[in-house]
């Protein structure tokens, strides 16, 4: 089956503007129609090739289109189409991917047509979700639901808006419950294979569609995230779309083990993607030097957070790939700090300071515990290593506390020789006095 994220793009059904019950004949005369208005856009413009989009190609005729296409189809999207409504097993996929009135014999109410020609999702949807309330079976409504959701969140995504995915969890969880088998969707599909008497439809093939349909439908959700991490830096903004995705993915009622093995396919976008980056990091890393290197390591660091974020998202919280891919990307950062050369070179506030937030990284990603116990103990190591300005400081404080020391000495032995020569002078007084005594004695 050929069901990606373009499946409603190139619907033949949207793109011609007909019905799901339309025949051969209409067909026919809606691509006569484009072979009309390419013949004249193309006497009009010299430059025109079949890949250019034809614009308002059914503006003048009797033709409501369904949330029409935009950029418009070239004539090559419009030959595409016709030859997958003239194939029949085809044909009924772009059936299941397109809006079913409520019974075979009649068309799509008239109000609901004008609310989709005018792209006006939201009346469409609080009509069919009022329907779906009150329908016995709640057969096409519930249906129209999962496309209609489906159609707005994957043009959302085009466009990386959020509210994409609020569109995607309704749209899986209405096809939930389409697939889950309480809803009678797939009788009615063997019900229109029934009425056409088509050897090359059989019930077989709508149980073959039905049972492939939520794998194609997860299937679609990996190119989503696929798009969206091409990037060697996820933006904030991706990120967040991601995560929507994986919950969409996680939160649906799909089997277990095809939750299963759609977190392994993911697992192995993203792991392309973090191989990628560490070989870029390595070339770069090896080939830096001095204090270059802590610049490369903190690069990469902010280029791999978001993809580990997402590695610890509940999906795939306990996968043992995951964990694998985590505590690569830790044990590689943490070898990487015990470089001589990045070690060596001037320890500033700066430096330690990128050093610990590395490490508080590895601790808060690292599945493996010994993993984490090391960063935890050498960050608290590197905290205790002053900075070179600390130690500038703190030599500063020694020269001066030993100078004052010095001067405090000097001072102490100035006044001591001031108090031997005070002494040695008295003395000297005392004697000189007592030899004047002794001298003048006699004459006394």
């Amino acid at each position: 089956m050929e069901i990606n994220q373009n499946i409603y793009k190139i619907n033949g059904f949207r793109l011609f503007g007909l019905n799901i019950t339309d025949k051969t004949n209409i067909i026919d005369n809606r691509m006569t129609k484009v072979e009309a208005y390419k013949k004249r856009f193309k006497r009009k413009d010299a430059s025109y090739d079949d890949t250019n989009p034809l614009e308002g190609v059914f503006d003048k005729g009797n033709v409501t289109l369904l949330l029409p296409v935009s950029p418009a189809p070239s004539y090559i999207d419009y030959q595409n189409a016709r030859n997958r409504l003239t194939d029949v097993r085809t044909r009924l996929l772009d059936e299941i991917f397109w809006f079913w009135p409520k019974t075979l014999e009649e068309p799509l109410e008239e109000f609901v047509i004008k609310y989709l020609n005018n792209n006006d999702y939201d009346s469409a949807k609080k009509y069919w979700e009022s329907q779906s309330k009150t329908e016995s079976t709640n057969t096409t409504s519930v249906h129209n639901l999962a496309v209609i959701n489906h159609i707005r969140a994957l043009e959302l995504f085009e466009k990386e808006d959020y509210d994409a995915v609020v569109y995607l969890t309704d749209a899986i969880k209405y096809w939930s419950l389409i697939l889950s088998g309480s809803n009678n969707f797939k009788n009615f599909v063997k019900q229109r294979v029934n009425s056409l008497n088509d050897p090359r439809l059989t019930n077989e093939y709508v149980d073959e569609i039905f049972e492939q349909l939520p794998a194609d439908l997860l299937n679609i959700n990996i190119s989503l995230i696929k798009n969206l991490s091409k990037s060697s830096n996820i933006s904030e903004r991706n990120l967040r779309l991601i995560n929507g995705i994986i919950n969409a993915t996680e939160e649906s009622s799909f089997d277990s083990k095809l939750i299963n093995r759609t977190a392994s396919k993911i697992l192995e976008t993203f792991e392309h993607s973090i191989k990628n980056l560490g070989d870029s990091f390595d070339g770069k890393f090896n080939s830096a030097y001095g204090s270059t290197k802590l610049d490369i390591l903190v690069e990469y660091e902010n280029n791999v957070e978001p993809f580990m974020k997402i590695l610890t998202q509940d999906l795939f919280y306990n996968n043992s790939i995951s964990n694998k891919m985590r505590d690569s990307v830790c044990q590689k950062m943490l070898s990487c700090l015990n470089n001589e050369e990045l070690l060596s070179n001037a320890m500033t506030d700066n430096k330690i300071q990128k050093i610990v937030e590395i490490l508080e990284f590895i601790s808060r990603f690292a599945a493996d515990e010994d993993l984490k116990q090391n960063a935890v103990k050498l960050k608290e190591m590197i905290k205790d290593v002053p900075s070179d300005e600390e130690r500038r400081k703190q030599e500063e404080l020694k020269r001066m506390y030993e100078e004052a020391v010095k001067q405090e000495e000097q001072k102490k032995l100035n006044e001591k020789k001031q108090t031997q020569s005070c002494v040695c002078l008295l003395m000297a007084l005392i004697v000189f006095i007592i030899l004047i005594i002794v001298i003048f004695k006699p004459f006394g």
